[in-house]
């Protein structure tokens, strides 16, 4: 090979050598890539996280929503539950007649006994109120009580009070629904807890489901006071309301399909309630009531009288719960009779005038109670009060409500016994203590009136809470 035939190669060699020295390998390139892809990568998965996060937590906001919703809802049906129990005590009966009817009949009656009645005097008309209403229940049959509406009126209110129960009871069977059905999946709930959360539900249900038949047979009875049926649903609605407040505020979390499943029979258990099991559920707290109002009459007595040690005189007066069964008198001036039982002042002035007879000592009787009823027998709520009676001797009978003032002529403490100031201090340091300190200000009927529950009552009202139904 010639000189120049090598040369040429070598120059070839030497150029296929330095091309292969520049010309980008697989490798390179992807080396080159990877930062951008794994920008690519990240913004995806951080799209989809951000994607999911805020998916969740607008599901999330959207039930804590339905949940407050649902919470008013239920509030709004409580409240209407009660006005609708309240209305139907407040329709009475059918009346047989219009009220223009009775007024005809009625005087056509005073007109036919107006030789025994006469004229109704402008004072002290108590005894003729008590001939008149002797002659009304002597022709009961007859006449009766004045009905407040015609009968056409009042069959369209109970009309309506029908049909407002029987929304009430379907929109709160929906509520229940939605309570057990989603409530009975909350793996933060204990078996007993949800089993006592589905009991008051299903007592809840009877009652709105016993409202809606007795106004549709015409046959309410609604539970007094002294009831335990009352103090059963007035507990009922309380422990409903606090599983409503704590499902508007739980954690949401996510649900398992195993407790969807084991739980799908709650509602059904629900309607199985009936008027049988609202009625064990009220005997089982009986015992537990009558012993909370025993200790709620024996609490309101003692404070009454503290509030009589603090306003009158020692050995002033005497209390006593019973005008038929006095205490010792000794040297009381004043008899107080405490009584939380309804009372009249027509038979509270005949008791207290032959009290006044027989003891001389006395000066005035007294009645402390909250049943104090001004109107005719046998009385009405309308025309119930909170009142002092008081009937001095020789005198009228004085009624003060809690904001008036009590008379003047009672034992009242003097003011340097009020503020406990020692009565062997001179009379010009006491009164300088009582101008320093203030004046005790003037008796009132709140200052006999006024009580509060003892810690006896209390814990026994307690156990009506917690009492199992």
């Amino acid at each position: 090979m010639s000189v120049w035939g090598q040369g040429a190669t070598t120059t070839g060699q030497n150029q296929t050598s330095e091309m292969a020295g520049t010309a980008p390998s697989n490798f390179d390139v992807l080396k080159g890539l990877s930062p951008i892809l794994a920008a690519i990568i990240a913004l995806l998965g951080a799209w989809f996280v951000t994607l999911r996060l805020s998916a969740q937590w607008e599901a999330r906001k959207k039930r804590a929503e339905l949940d407050i919703m649902l919470a008013r809802d239920f509030y709004k049906l409580v409240a209407s539950f009660k006005a609708i129990a309240r209305e139907a005590g407040a329709l009475g009966s059918r009346p047989q007649m219009s009220p223009q009817d009775w007024d005809a009949r009625h005087n056509a009656l005073l007109a036919a006994n107006a030789t025994m009645l006469g004229p109704r005097p402008q004072t002290s008309p108590e005894s003729w109120d008590a001939r008149h209403a002797e002659l009304i229940a002597a022709n009961a049959a007859s006449l009766g009580l004045r009905p407040r509406q015609a009968p056409d009126e009042w069959d369209q209110w109970h009309l309506d009070l029908l049909r407002r129960a029987i929304t009430a009871e379907s929109d709160m069977e929906a509520i229940l629904l939605a309570l057990i059905s989603e409530g009975s999946v909350d793996e933060g709930v204990t078996h007993e807890q949800r089993q006592q959360r589905l009991r008051a539900s299903g007592l809840l249900r009877v009652a709105f489901r016993s409202l809606r038949e007795q106004i549709e047979h015409r046959e309410l009875r609604q539970p007094g006071f002294h009831d335990p049926l009352f103090w059963l649903m007035n507990r009922v609605q309380g422990d409903l309301s606090r599983m409503v407040f704590a499902r508007a505020v739980r954690k949401l979390r996510k649900l398992k399909s195993s407790s969807l499943r084991s739980n799908a029979a709650d509602y059904l258990k629900l309607i199985a309630y009936r008027t049988i099991d609202l009625e064990m559920s009220a005997w089982r707290l009986s015992a537990e009531v009558a012993e909370f109002l025993r200790r709620r009459d024996e609490s309101r007595y003692r404070e009454r009288e503290i509030n009589l040690r603090k306003v009158f005189k020692d050995s002033s007066f005497a209390a006593t719960r019973s005008l038929t069964s006095l205490p010792a008198l000794g040297s009381a001036s004043i008899l107080v009779f405490i009584y939380d039982g309804k009372a009249f002042p027509a038979d509270l002035d005949r008791s207290s005038t032959g009290l006044l007879a027989v003891h001389p000592a006395l000066t005035h009787v007294l009645f402390v109670g909250d049943h104090l009823d001004t109107g005719p027998s046998p009385g009405s709520e309308q025309t119930e009060i909170h009142a002092v009676y008081v009937k001095p001797r020789g005198g009228d009978r004085v009624i003060c409500k809690p904001e008036e003032e009590l008379p003047v002529d009672l034992p009242y403490k003097s003011p340097a016994e009020l503020h406990g100031i020692p009565s062997w201090l001179p009379e010009v340091a006491q009164q300088w203590l009582i101008r320093r300190w203030g004046s005790p200000g003037t008796a009132r009927g709140v200052s006999l009136l006024a009580w509060n529950l003892d810690s006896d009552a209390t814990d026994w009202l307690n156990r009506i809470a917690d009492t199992e139904i």
